[in-house]
């Protein structure tokens, strides 16, 4: 961090918390404890709720076009088969 200037903030996301010396108490223990309070519910949405639901809906979208493709006769399976390296040479 040579030639660059730094801000202390109150209430730092994920990305801007440094572990390191601190010399204003307080701003360590609200930095320390209330911050991740705080963050939570976000964090838990981003981490945990919006995954989950990108999951469901790529698992209903696939089963919804699975289906119809196999109703409409277009299914079909295919395995990529890779050449063996040593049978190769």
């Amino acid at each position: 961090m040579i030639g660059c200037h730094v801000k202390r903030i109150w209430f730092p996301e994920i990305k801007q918390f440094y572990v390191g010396p601190n010399p204003n108490y307080l701003n360590s223990l609200v930095t320390g404890i209330v911050t991740p309070l705080l963050n939570l519910p976000i964090n838990l949405l981003n981490m945990v709720v919006l995954p989950l639901i990108q999951s469901i809906s790529r698992l209903v979208v696939f089963m919804l076009v699975s289906v119809a493709a196999g109703i409409l006769g277009r299914a079909n399976g295919f395995e990529v088969i890779t050449p063996d390296r040593k049978n190769s040479k």
